[in-house]
């Protein structure tokens, strides 16, 4: 631990003195190492942290810090970093670290971040136990003082709040008892201020964050939480003084550069983003760090520039396949599928199966689906199911492309699959119409399209009313009875008309054909002037329709009022 000193006897003051002034600069050393990795300069971090191991190979601190940095380097770019590697990485460390200094808690907490993160939390409190079975008692007699008790505290608290699965309330009782044991330390105040943002509890997470900066003022961190607290109120101006404020303070402090940027590009000012982007990717100077820009820029859909940067990157390393990845994934948005199919052979080509994530798969798909090869396009949506089952738009794309190869039966099953779920929209009972539509099983496809009518009858212009009406003619077809077909093409015009009857122009000629014929044929409810209206209402739309206009011809002079 950083101020745990064993007592060595037989040594002259002056050697004592001297082991005493080396372990405190390696001390500042860490925190260097430390400062690199919060700021996201994982290079410079490891540097630090490699040469540390080189002149201090029992001490449990680095070994432990040095893997913590693996981990940060994973939660600082989840996207285009291997958390498996990530894990492997900083375990070796971890174990090391345990090896060389087994009463060192540290490197305990640090396999049970390891196993919190990959969502096992029964093993994780078993090394979090281990970690604080290391702390002084009347029984064990182990030294370690109360700072660095808190120090462990602290870092196991931060993982009960950074894990995916999340345990506000365990990080709050181990964050407090840190606090009590180490009031000084501004590090623990910020995890505390982080938990209370993830109880939505402004408040209380800001106050936690001043108490920070009181203890700091030299940190930008503080700051940067509180420019976090206020993008999430949407206070812009606020958020963007306090990541200014955060530059100030330490101008080659990455993170609020990126923060920065992000906030100008979806203010939609590229140009003054620009600069601080650039400023962030020269201060990280890695790969990660131009990775993590192309992430920014794909989730602000701004496609040409991720491209443009990706050139940048492999021009230093075309190694990655995840470049590969964020290749495929922007030339499809930008709609050049060819290019798109390139690079996605590439991924598909060198990635190892455990590294696939859904949305490989899901690209994939829609590329296929561009280039019309839907039963290829279908094989890699159902892959993507495999891998979450709880992606819901997946169902649409596969029944798009079995409507597509007029696979109706593999479209309803679908869908059926879908409403099982409970994830099912209005838009899904009526492509299930639909499909029963195109079987020709027209009292199913009424049954499913009677759905959207009552709970959406305004859906796509209501289209639905429509083919109800269309479906229920067909199935009536030999009955006298054809009422109820009329009043639905009757409330579809309704609705198309009111709004937008120039959109709808082509779904208006259907209903207006069949309330033209209804009223010229119907013996019940015979009026040719009306047959004649809806005729004319088709040549309106469409001046040249043989129909209308031979109906209109064959019936002058019928209408008498």
């Amino acid at each position: 631990m950083k101020t745990m000193f064993k007592k060595i006897k037989f040594l002259t003051i002056f050697l004592f003195l001297s082991s005493v002034l080396s372990a405190g600069a390696q001390d500042k050393e860490i925190k260097k190492a430390i400062r690199f990795a919060d700021g996201d300069q994982f290079d410079k971090a490891k540097s630090i942290f490699e040469k540390l191991i080189q002149e201090r190979p029992n001490d449990g601190d680095v070994y432990y810090y040095f893997g913590e940095s693996y981990l940060k380097s994973f939660f600082s770019d989840t996207i285009s970093t291997d958390f498996l590697e990530v894990c492997d990485n900083a375990r070796k460390l971890f174990e090391k670290g345990i090896e060389v200094a087994p009463n060192n808690p540290l490197s305990y907490a640090g396999l049970g971040k390891i196993a919190i993160y990959s969502g096992d939390f029964t093993k994780a409190k078993q090394y979090f136990d281990l970690a604080e079975s290391k702390f002084p008692t009347k029984a064990n007699k182990l030294q370690l003082s109360k700072e660095d008790q808190a120090e462990v505290l602290l870092e196991i608290g931060e993982a009960y709040i950074t894990g995916p699965q999340k345990d506000v309330e365990m990080a709050l009782i181990k964050l407090n008892r840190a606090a009590e044991l180490d009031s000084k330390s501004p590090e623990i105040y910020l995890l505390i201020g982080d938990a209370y943002m993830l109880k939505n509890d402004g408040s209380t997470a800001k106050a936690n964050f001043n108490k920070a900066e009181e203890l700091d003022s030299k940190s930008p961190s503080a700051k940067l939480r509180v420019g976090k607290l206020w993008v999430r109120a949407k206070n812009w101006p606020d958020a963007i003084q306090y990541y200014k404020n955060a530059i100030e303070i330490d101008s080659v402090f990455a993170p609020p550069y990126l923060d920065l940027g992000v906030i100008y590009v979806r203010a939609n000012q590229p140009q003054t983003a620009k600069p601080y982007f650039e400023k962030y990717v020269t201060l990280t100077n890695n790969i990660n760090a131009k990775l993590k820009y192309v992430n920014v820029l794909i989730e602000l859909e701004d496609y040409k520039e991720a491209i443009s940067q990706l050139n940048d990157v492999i021009k230093v390393d075309s190694s990655r396949n995840d470049i590969n990845r964020a290749f495929y994934y922007c030339f499809f948005e930008i709609q050049d599928y060819q290019k798109a199919k390139q690079y996605m052979d590439k991924f598909f080509g060198k990635v190892k199966p455990e590294k696939i994530i859904p949305s490989d798969y899901i690209y994939q798909g829609k590329i296929y689906q561009k280039l019309g090869q839907d039963s290829i396009a279908i094989l890699s949506f159902i892959k993507a199911t495999t891998l979450d089952s709880a992606n819901c738009d997946l169902y649409n794309y596969i029944v798009d492309s079995y409507n597509k190869l007029k696979q109706y039966n593999e479209a309803i099953k679908c869908l059926k699959l879908k409403i099982a779920k409970n994830c099912s929209t209005p838009g899904d009972y009526f492509k299930m119409g639909l499909n029963y539509y195109y079987l020709k099983e027209f009292g199913k496809a009424d049954t499913s399209l009677q759905w959207v009518t009552t709970n959406k009858p305004e859906m796509m212009n209501g289209k639905a009313w429509m083919y109800r009406g269309i479906c229920i003619a067909m199935a009536d077809v030999n009955s006298t009875d054809t009422n109820l077909a009329k009043q639905c093409f009757e409330q579809h015009i309704k609705i198309a008309k009111s709004i937008d009857s120039v959109k709808t122009a082509n779904d208006l000629k259907i209903s207006y054909d069949y309330l033209a014929s209804y009223y010229y044929t119907n013996k019940k409810e015979k009026d040719v002037c009306l047959a004649r209206e809806y005729w004319n209402k088709i040549l309106a739309i469409d001046p040249n329709n043989k129909k209308a206009l031979d109906l209109l011809k064959d019936t002058a002079g019928q209408c008498i009022k």
